[in-house]
């Protein structure tokens, strides 16, 4: 049921043509208050003084601010008018804010703002805020209750001499009704949060048709409530983003798509430039502008990450004096800096002047809410539009003499850079720049420093635009929560590379080159973000002809896990290296392991493989026993005694087993995140590979990652294959190392190469090969900016080459293109096209902290039997 109707109001509040002095005491009996809510008496008389404001002031909202009982804050108890202008009056303020209603309590008469929020230089080219403040307080003698707030739009009329009699004449009524309400026991304080009330007739005058974006076209706060709906469905999509393509995508769909925008672009604020994070739509120009800008530059999407949202209509040149702006055009600010309502502008720090006397003085006695209205009507003074070459006037005089005002002396906007005309070639396309913050108009928890600025949104159009003021507020909006989402994005995924980046420094930077075992790994960090795991893999070399194969788990997924992982790595390895065997290396490992002050537990296989003999000795501590796939297909276990984890305490010794591995035997070790939790189906999927012959070590590894199961563990995968004796031929494997900042590595690589491939009888793929490796170790100088590792070996019929990084993004071949942004993005990776074509195969492939990119090439005339 309405305020209106069924319930019985104190007379004064009746109509605007009643006025009484007296309210019937127990007229409110029957109205309920809610927890964290005013009173059922003083909400009605809320209700209705923020009605009267509204429509008798002709503005889109009002609002009634309370202090909170110590007097230290006011909060918004009452909010009335139409959306979205409802929702962007702060919730709360304290006294020395620079809010005009902050300001018309402090300094005991009324203020005036053009943005209330003036915590940033006013531009001309920059009302992100399209709504002028007013706000008178509400106060007698030694009693001080709060503010009476209106808005109106930028567009709209200014404060003429009749607007400030009706608004003191009702903060004057209003004052005495609460001392009414409160010398009767009533409890004059705001709660926790405002009431919001529509109030029907103050929605802003729809746009024609030609320039309505969204609702129905005539029809007042249609287009309003179709920008908050997507404000809405902005909210739900960001608050369930995890990736920057679900931050776009959300942007896509509620910001380019509702205001047909040609493009848009998001990019991020670091290291004193912009970089695009993403980007939609016609977008080349767009992020040709952006990318890469300095922050001190005059760009727009700078001067809006360092200023305020930018609005550019595009028009094709200024307006006449009498002709109204376009709603996105260049408004100077009421004269000046922002005035008070009577006399000369007052900077924001001043105590404003009054209406023009004291504040009771207008009209003399208070005139109750249901006063006769005022004679001069409204809209006695029309002052020019904004983005007019009339200033917006001095509030002082009831009309506007149309003459610039010291703020519009200069009418165009500063430091704007020339733009493109438009296709017509008479007008340059319309756009918008939106910093990425939180809007501090809505802000209503306490800071200890300003919200940071985190990045832009630009929106591009194909021609001029306006931009009406409902929809710059809700844009507004919808920036603070793009940057609360781009902010969450950024965190998170600098918290996921912090510890995958710790993780992957615990792993080992590269496998140990060994000239009869060829080994390849793989680790899969836990899906979760933030979360880090335990799994570690290692090759270690012996002086002589054993290597050792280690693969490990810490219970877990916390940075305990992998700091315990890495000690646990660092121990097997010194243990190993002194001679000890596999069960041996254990026992000692989980002797150690409580001596490290944790309580974590952990699992492990250890391999050593004697490459001259075949022998393989497997120890376990409560870890699945290794695969091996013979060279005829067969996949079989490689099982040892299970033993217990490393770091529970037990007497009987670690066992090993021994077995035989016949030459071209593929040893698979993988902890418990590459399979099922109830079942360990690897073998299974070894088994559906396929072939010994038909499958590469990289391939393999990549097939078992890809199809391991879904789960939250991390998952590590070490692959060796045993190659055997080669007829007592020397192994021929060879490598070198190329530090990042030698700028003679690609010479040197070449050279290298080719002297062994001459010393290898493989001159007839020196040209071929050498070409390859120009081409990859200065991608991996150019682009990975670390050193490389060069590696040569000969297996069978095949010659390897691989080229080590620390980059762990593999490089992609950039297709050509006809458009000028694709043909600039196929700048890079053109150079690929090379080795596909004179390579037998190739792939990129993790390797340790970084990832290698390998290609094979047939040795002519070489049988199965080796070159």
């Amino acid at each position: 049921m309405s305020l209106e109707r069924g319930r019985v109001l104190p007379e004064g509040l009746m109509d605007d043509r009643s006025a009484p002095d007296a309210v019937a005491p127990g007229a409110y009996g029957r109205v309920q208050a809610s927890a964290g809510e005013p009173g059922g008496e003083l909400t009605a008389v809320l209700y209705r003084a923020v009605h009267q404001t509204a429509h008798r002031l002709h503005a889109v909202a009002a609002a009634v601010y309370l202090l909170t009982p110590d007097g230290g804050e006011l909060r918004a108890a009452m909010i009335g008018g139409s959306p979205p202008s409802v929702l962007t009056l702060p919730g709360r303020m304290t006294l020395d804010s620079p809010y005009a209603s902050a300001r018309a309590l402090a300094f005991g008469g009324p203020a005036l703002l053009a943005d209330p929020d003036p915590l940033a230089d006013p531009r001309h080219d920059a009302l992100a805020y399209p709504y002028t403040v007013a706000s008178v307080p509400l106060e007698r003698e030694d009693r001080r209750f709060g503010s009476l707030t209106v808005l109106r739009t930028e567009n709209g009329d200014g404060y003429d001499e009749a607007d400030r009699r009706r608004l003191t004449r009702i903060a004057e009524r209003l004052v005495a009704l609460l001392c009414g309400l409160q010398d009767r026991g009533v409890a004059v304080v705001p709660g926790t949060l405002p009431v919001l009330v529509p109030v029907l007739g103050t929605e802003p005058h729809a746009v024609p048709a030609a320039q309505a974006v969204r609702g129905v076209p005539g029809v007042p706060g249609s287009s309003g409530m179709t920008l908050l709906y997507a404000l809405q469905r902005l909210t739900e999509m960001l608050n369930r983003a995890t990736t920057w393509e679900h931050v776009v995508g959300a942007a896509e769909f509620c910001l380019m798509a509702p205001l047909g925008a040609r493009a848009l672009a998001l990019a991020s604020a670091a290291e004193g430039r912009l970089w695009v994070l993403g980007h939609s739509g016609d977008s080349a120009a767009l992020v040709r502008e952006l990318h890469g800008t300095a922050l001190h530059s005059g760009a727009p999407a700078a001067r809006a990450l360092r200023e305020r949202a930018l609005f550019d209509s595009g028009a094709p040149a200024p307006f006449d004096s009498g002709a109204p702006a376009p709603f996105g055009g260049a408004p100077a600010p009421f004269g000046g800096a922002p005035a008070s309502f009577g006399g000369a502008p007052a900077p924001f720090g001043g105590a404003p002047a009054p209406f023009g006397g004291a504040p009771a003085s207008f009209g003399g006695a208070p005139a109750p809410f249901g006063g006769a209205p005022d004679p001069s009507g409204p809209g006695a003074s029309v002052l020019p539009d904004p983005g007019s070459s009339g200033s917006l006037g001095s509030l002082g005089s009831s009309g506007s003499s149309g003459a610039p005002g010291p703020a519009d002396a200069d009418a165009g906007p500063r430091d704007a850079p020339a733009r493109d005309a438009g296709p017509g070639g008479d007008a340059a396309p319309a756009a918008a720049y939106l910093p990425l913050v939180g809007s501090r108009h809505v802000e209503d928890l306490p800071m200890a420093e300003a919200a940071p600025v985190v990045g832009v949104c630009c929106l591009s159009f194909d021609g001029p635009r306006v931009f009406p003021p409902e929809e710059r507020a809700v844009l507004t909006m919808m920036a603070g929560r793009l940057g609360s989402a781009v902010q969450r994005i950024e965190l998170s995924t600098g918290r996921r590379a912090l510890v995958e980046g710790m993780q992957r420094r615990l792993l080992p930077a590269a496998l140990a080159d060994t000239p009869r075992l060829t080994t390849t790994a793989r680790y899969r960090p836990a899906p979760t973000a933030g979360e880090t795991g335990g799994d570690w893999y290692d090759v270690i070399t012996m002086p002589d002809d054993r290597v050792v194969l280690v693969l490990g788990d810490v219970e877990g997924h916390t940075l305990e896990s992998a700091a315990v992982m890495g000690q646990l790595r660092t121990a097997v390895a010194a243990y190993a290296t002194e001679g000890h065997g596999p069960a041996a290396v254990l026992e000692r490992t989980g002797r150690l392991l409580p001596r490290l002050g944790t309580e974590l537990l952990a699992t492990c296989c250890v391999m050593a493989v004697d490459t001259g003999t075949g022998a393989a000795e497997v120890a376990l501590a409560g870890h699945p026993a290794p695969l091996a796939r013979l060279p005829d297909g067969t996949v079989r276990r490689l099982s040892a005694p299970a033993n217990v984890p490393l770091g529970v305490r037990v007497r009987e010794p670690y066992g090993a087993r021994e077995h035989t591995l016949p030459p071209g035997s593929v040893l698979v070790l993988y902890s418990d995140g590459l399979h099922v939790r109830d079942r360990d189906d690897v073998r299974e999927r070894l088994d559906a590979v396929g072939a010994p012959a038909d499958t590469g070590l990289e391939h393999l590894a990549d097939r078992l990652l890809q199809d391991a199961p879904a789960s939250r563990d991390d998952a590590a995968l070490l692959l060796a294959r045993y190659e055997g004796t080669d007829s007592g031929r020397s192994p021929r494997v060879a490598g070198m190392h190329l530090h990042r900042r030698d700028l003679r590595a690609v010479r040197e690589a070449r050279g290298f190469v080719r002297e062994r491939l001459d010393d290898w009888g493989l001159a007839d793929l020196s040209d071929d090969l050498t070409l390859i490796t120009s081409e990859l170790v200065t991608n991996a100088l150019v682009h990975a900016g670390s050193d490389v590792d060069v590696r040569l070996r000969v297996t069978g019929d095949r010659l390897r080459l691989e080229v080590r990084d620390a980059d762990t993004d593999p490089p992609v071949p950039a297709a050509y293109s006809l458009t000028e942004e694709g043909s600039a993005r196929a700048e890079h990776g053109r150079g690929l096209y090379l080795v596909d074509a004179l390579a037998h195969t190739w792939n990129t492939s993790p390797s340790g902290r970084g990832k290698t990119v390998w290609l094979e090439m047939d040795i002519p005339g070489a049988d199965g039997g080796g070159a």
